[in-house]
């Protein structure tokens, strides 16, 4: 097939931009096609789960070693998933990593149904597509709403008015 080889081809010396990756190793810069990027991509992905999973000690806290996920330990503090860890710096990805834990597919299911229950008590706040319809959460989404309307008026006021 056109476009799928992604292999570098024989070109003469200097031809092709090098970006310093470290003291000894260059990174060639070549265009890739369409395939070659998703392999690359897939390939990157790969190499830091391997490189997050040996950093943050290759088992669960409960010992298991199966079935491991990469887990936020402070969802607040999160900046990105893991999956999008993949596509940023060493150093990034680096600090993402600090609030990051491993946990067995049963211990983060655990952890993340207490994470979700947090802050107004346990229930079904995931059965809704257009979340939780207790009371406390249903008050605050309308106060949130009023507030949100109070700011465009005032916006539009200010557009509107005179200088």
């Amino acid at each position: 097939m056109l476009g799928t080889d992604w292999s570098p081809k024989p070109i003469a010396r200097g031809s092709i931009p090098r970006r310093p990756v470290s003291d000894t190793c260059y990174l060639m810069v070549m265009p890739l096609s369409r395939e070659g990027m998703r392999l690359y991509m897939k390939r990157r992905y790969h190499e830091r789960r391997r490189l997050a999973l040996k950093r943050l000690g290759g088992k669960c806290a409960c010992g298991s070693a199966v079935g491991l996920e990469i887990d936020h330990v402070d969802p607040k503090k999160k900046t990105m998933r893991f999956t999008q860890m993949r596509c940023v710096s060493l150093a990034k990805f680096e600090r993402e990593l600090k609030n990051c834990q491993l946990l067995c597919n049963t211990c983060h299911k655990k952890k993340t149904r207490v994470d979700a229950s947090r802050g107004h008590g346990a229930h079904g706040a995931k059965r809704y597509r257009k979340g939780c319809r207790c009371s406390a959460c249903c008050a605050g989404i309308g106060d949130a709403r009023r507030r949100a309307r109070r700011k465009k008026a005032l916006q539009a006021d200010q557009v509107i008015a005179p200088p």
